[in-house]
């Protein structure tokens, strides 16, 4: 009880006699029930609807509650610690304690206020911790590709054994494609062997990442298998010249090839040319006339050889055989008959001291330069003028190539080739590191080996490396860089 003293300012005072009474009544309210927990994930952690996982075996706590309240953390009903709520009820709490082994926990958490009213403990956080990364059960090679065989190729399906769902990605994403629920891999590009600006990768690495966060990468090993798409080689030259009657030679012809893949066989594409009135032998290559075709005596004829190696390569030749006597007289044309020491199956090599040529020219020049549909291949020399230049006649680019092995000019396969379009473009050429160039004139077309690099002009060692005339079938307009090949 309390009792009242009244005083004035003269200092009397008065006691009243009445005692008062003043109850109080403590604080028992308790606070209310917190929210619940959440976990603070890492950054490639995913929640699920009623569970969360994570691949922290420390995890990291948070919530709300009554503002300046102590909020005691319960991890499978252990007390963990004790944290202080802010001004503002927010919490975080960091478990440094010993590492928590892979399974399901549950967290709650409980307020005090100051004078130690409890609160109800919150709803529990179930979470799942999940530290083991995918476990990949596919193997560590892809399917091999031919070469050649199509683009968008599936090659490879990531597999992977893990409790929650994987995602896989590639590291390689110029050259391969990954769906990244199915682990399905493709090859982009249609696959080439020998292109070299392919850059043909030879493996590829796949990362499967599970719903914690978890990942693991696998090595795989891919392959382009070279398939030999190379047709065969004609060794056998483009002209063939016969004397006397056609009727009454024996062979007119004598094709032959080379290639890796045994055995060639020969052909006549009858559609083309004077095929039609020929017949060749498959096995030897040797061309004779089809006395039954209806074929029209007259001086030339064009005649379309295919040679086909075992794995279906197919080149071509166009031979054209030329007879200097149709009727063993002499005729209006200046054409002579042929004589009596001629070689009994009629053939001529264009000098009649020599052995027997199915691919003569009589003019001096080498087979490869006047054969057609065939490749050319260009020669390298002590030295490159105009008039020591392989002169290459009736070259024919429909289905005539040229070709220049690098190292025979002491070069590298990165070595150029560019054709210069005008006098300007040609002296710019020439000052750059353009191994060859191309030039032509109203009749000719020059292939000039540029041995200078930087410096001026082609160089002590450099010059014309060959010549293309001009012929009823080719002219200058017609040159492009298809027409030649570096190897």
């Amino acid at each position: 009880s309390v009792v009242f003293r009244v005083e004035d300012s003269k200092g009397d005072s008065q006691t009243l006699d009445v005692p008062y009474t003043i109850k109080v009544k403590p604080d028992t309210n308790p606070p209310f029930q917190p929210g619940t927990p959440e976990l603070i994930h890492g950054d490639n952690a995913e929640t699920l609807s009623s569970k969360q996982l994570i691949n922290n075996p420390r995890p990291d706590f948070k919530g709300t509650t009554e503002v300046n309240s102590n909020v005691d953390l319960f991890l499978d009903g252990d007390l963990i610690g004790t944290v202080r709520a802010d001004a503002s009820g927010h919490w975080s709490f960091k478990y440094n304690s010993q590492k928590l082994e892979d399974g399901v926990y549950q967290l709650t958490v409980r307020a005090t206020d100051h004078v130690g009213n409890q609160s109800v403990e919150s709803e529990a956080r179930v979470f799942t911790l999940d530290t083991l990364a995918p476990l990949f059960t596919s193997p560590d090679r892809a399917q091999a590709l031919d070469e050649n065989s199509g683009d968008n190729q599936l090659i490879y399906t990531a597999r992977s054994v893990d409790e929650s769902a994987v995602l896989y990605s590639v590291d390689d994403t110029e050259h391969f494609s990954i769906d990244s629920r199915s682990g399905d891999v493709r090859f982009i590009s249609n696959p080439d062997y020998e292109n070299p600006a392919q850059h043909q990768p030879r493996s590829f690495v796949i990362t499967a990442v599970d719903q914690a966060g978890n990942a693991s990468q696998q090595n795989v090993r891919f392959e382009v298998i070279n398939i030999d798409d190379t047709p065969p080689k004609f060794i056998s030259g483009g002209k063939a010249k016969v004397k006397g009657a056609l009727a009454d030679a024996k062979i007119i012809y004598q094709a032959s090839a080379s290639d890796d893949t045994e055995p060639i066989v020969f052909g006549l594409d009858d559609n083309k040319g004077d095929s039609a009135y020929f017949d060749i032998d498959s096995e030897t290559g040797a061309v004779v006339l089809d006395k039954e075709s209806g074929y029209q005596e007259k001086s030339k004829y064009s005649i379309f050889v295919t040679a086909e190696d075992a794995l279906g390569n197919i080149s071509q030749r166009k031979v054209i055989a030329s007879f200097k006597d149709l009727s063993n007289s002499n005729d209006s044309d200046g054409s002579v008959t042929g004589d009596d020491s001629s070689d009994s199956d009629g053939l001529v090599t264009g000098d009649d001291s020599s052995d027997s040529d199915f691919s003569g020219t009589g003019d001096g020049l080498s087979e490869s330069d006047v054969v057609t549909g065939q490749t050319i291949r260009l020669a390298a020399r002590e030295i490159y003028t105009k008039k020591s230049a392989q002169l290459i006649k009736d070259f024919d680019p429909s289905s005539d190539r040229l070709q220049i092995w690098a190292e025979d000019f002491g070069l590298g396969t990165d070595a150029d080739f560019v054709i210069s379009k005008n006098r300007k473009m040609f002296k710019s050429l020439q000052a750059s590191d353009t191994d060859f160039i191309s030039k032509v004139n109203k009749k000719d077309v020059f292939i000039l080996f540029n041995y200078n690099g930087r410096e001026l002009g082609l160089g002590d060692l450099g010059g014309v490396v060959a010549v293309i005339r001009n012929s009823s079938q080719f002219n200058v307009s017609q040159f492009a860089l298809d027409l030649v090949e570096i190897v």
